[in-house]
């Protein structure tokens, strides 16, 4: 059995350790490093907070770059940015083009604000229409885009349907009861074809239907 006089106590701090200070100067060097550690504590806390701060400023960036402030919805340029994404990647997709019919006769006869609502009760119906998969964008006014992940056919199918859930009575505020209707242009993205030459066939598309009108 090794009495303390045989003790060899080795130590990786530039302090002189024997069997008889060595406990000593243990808890000396722990009192020295927990007091470190306290006086810096509020330093780290308030670099975390800084840096909590931070990634919250820079989430609510990246959201006002692609969100339009108005309605909630993807904006035009983050829609361009999918769209070219799409044509990239290749495979079948549409676009529907979609315009609300005589929103000029609701900011003329109730202004600008209840136009607003319009479009704000207009994109809440809209998005809760859509699919996880299906996309709606605020192309600029009273024109919406939505992406489709799927061909003609299948979006055609799509766009009935979500005009159904759009269209109808709305009530912008006290008194003031609109109806809202859309018209539509849908065109699938064709191979090799570029977003430019989609969207123009989707225009083309739409101003064919509300020529009707």
């Amino acid at each position: 059995m090794l009495v303390p006089s045989q003790i060899e106590l080795t130590s990786h701090f530039p302090l002189p350790v024997d069997s008889g200070t060595a406990a000593a100067q243990v808890l000396a060097l722990y009192r020295q490093l927990h007091q470190i550690v306290e006086e810096h504590r509020h330093v780290v806390a308030g670099l975390e907070g800084e840096l909590r701060s931070f990634r919250h400023r820079l989430e609510q960036a990246e959201s006002l770059a692609t969100t339009d402030s108005l309605t909630g919805l993807r904006n035009r340029r983050e829609g361009e940015r999918l769209l070219r994404s799409r044509t990239e990647a290749g495979g079948s997709f549409s676009v529907a083009l979609l315009d609300l019919n005589d929103f000029k006769e609701i900011n003329d006869t109730w202004g600008h604000a209840s136009g607003d609502a319009a479009l704000q009760f207009f994109s809440q119906r809209l998005r809760g229409a859509l699919l996880d998969s299906e996309t709606a964008c605020r192309w600029g006014g009273d024109e919406f885009l939505v992406i489709f992940p799927y061909g003609l056919a299948a979006a055609g199918v799509r766009v009935r349907k979500c005009v159904a859930r759009v269209s109808g009575r709305y009530s912008l505020r006290r008194g003031v009861l609109v109806n809202v209707s859309t018209s539509v242009g849908l065109a699938e993205h064709r191979p090799g074809e570029s977003v430019e030459q989609l969207l123009a066939r989707a225009d083309a598309s739409l101003y064919g239907i509300k020529s009707t009108r």
